[in-house]
């Protein structure tokens, strides 16, 4: 639910776009992290932040279907992503992003959780998606139930992109 904009307490919202700023600005002073891939797992409230998503759930749901796409978006968010595809916040999802990562990209391992293989981007992350998958009940992603288990419905394939100088 979005609150009504009279609600909105524009101080706090500047903070919060300070301390974004700030984070963004040291990005590059953190610990990058050295893998070739990583996952997320979401629910379906994700479908409010991504209409093309929401679409294709709509369209596909009984039958398994691979959709290519080449579409270049921009992360909303700071992404928690994880190493392992089987941590229970991935592996639990319905929908599921496995992304590739470019050389250069801006994924970090540090903090609280870099020990269980978290890797984080940042704001106004660049993502190319590549494809859209629908799996049927009781299938596997890749056909393999016992990496990436049996729950998710909806696999979003992607790239995280390079980190431009101006971003």
């Amino acid at each position: 639910m979005i609150p009504p904009a009279r609600n909105i307490d524009h101080e706090k919202a500047l903070e919060v776009q300070s301390v974004m700023g700030e984070i963004d600005s040291e990005w590059s002073s953190y610990h990058r992290a050295d893998v070739t891939e990583v996952f997320r797992g979401d629910s379906p409230a994700v479908l409010n932040s991504y209409t093309w998503l929401a679409e294709f759930t709509e369209r596909h749901a009984d039958t398994a279907t691979e959709i290519m796409l080449d579409l270049e978006i921009t992360s909303p968010l700071i992404m928690s992503t994880a190493k392992d595809p089987s941590m229970g916040y991935v592996s639990g999802k319905s929908i599921m992003w496995h992304f590739e990562l470019d050389s250069g990209h801006a994924g970090v391992s540090e903090g609280l959780y870099a020990s269980e293989g978290e890797v984080t981007f940042p704001i106004y992350n660049k993502i190319k998606i590549t494809s859209l998958q629908f799996i049927p009940k009781g299938n596997a992603y890749m056909d393999d139930a016992k990496r990436f288990g049996t729950a998710h419905r909806y696999v979003v394939k992607a790239r995280m992109l390079r980190r431009s100088a101006s971003s």
